[in-house]
């Protein structure tokens, strides 16, 4: 991610931060890195989202959280694997219309997003991708023990899984079990 104070429309250097922060609650341990201001203060220090005389209070904590989960309905609705409700949609446009946005010009004409505020810039994170188009790269694991956001870069955007080496392999393995106890319950 561009570390000034604005953001070029451009995913590729922005994806790890948008990432990282759909993953900043993990569903195996239960840890929550924005549970607090304080942890998500740190979270968005470290991020360099949360600029110097900034600081993160416990409204500017529960939007972030509730964008989180907002987007990551949005993209396991995409995938078919879940629905947004239109409660969650209009708390998404209400967490945008308090992170305010502007598009601004640089030297050689091209497009800048400012934004104002932590949550401003995360806002700008989802937009570049969008913009981008690659949005619908963005996927959220399969396997329910995991829930990791991960960037699909297979050709036909068929990966399912975080990583084959861990959720892959779970998922398979409990498949073939699955199909071996029918197979026995089905002999005579």
């Amino acid at each position: 991610m561009a570390r000034a104070s604005s953001l070029r429309l451009d995913f590729e250097a922005g994806i790890p931060d948008l990432v990282a922060f759909l993953n900043t609650r993990d569903a195996a341990t239960g840890e929550d890195r924005l549970s607090s201001p304080d942890g998500a203060g740190r979270w968005l220090r470290d991020r360099a989202l949360l600029r110097d005389g900034e600081t993160c209070d416990e409204a500017l904590a529960r939007r972030l959280r509730r964008v989180r989960t907002v987007l990551t309905d949005l993209l396991r609705a995409a995938a078919g694997n879940g629905r947004v409700s239109g409660a969650a949609r209009e708390d998404l446009r209400r967490a945008v219309r308090v992170a305010p946005l502007r598009v601004a010009f640089d030297r050689d004409g091209g497009p800048r997003v400012q934004a104002a505020g932590p949550l401003g810039r995360v806002v700008a994170l989802v937009l570049a991708a969008w913009a981008e188009g690659a949005w619908g790269r963005l996927k959220v694991c399969r396997n329910p023990a995991c829930g990791r956001v991960f960037v699909d870069r297979s050709r036909n955007r068929s990966r399912s899984w975080c990583a084959m080496r861990w959720c892959g392999n779970q998922a398979k393995a409990r498949a073939y079990r699955r199909r071996r106890r029918a197979g026995a319950e089905g002999s005579p």
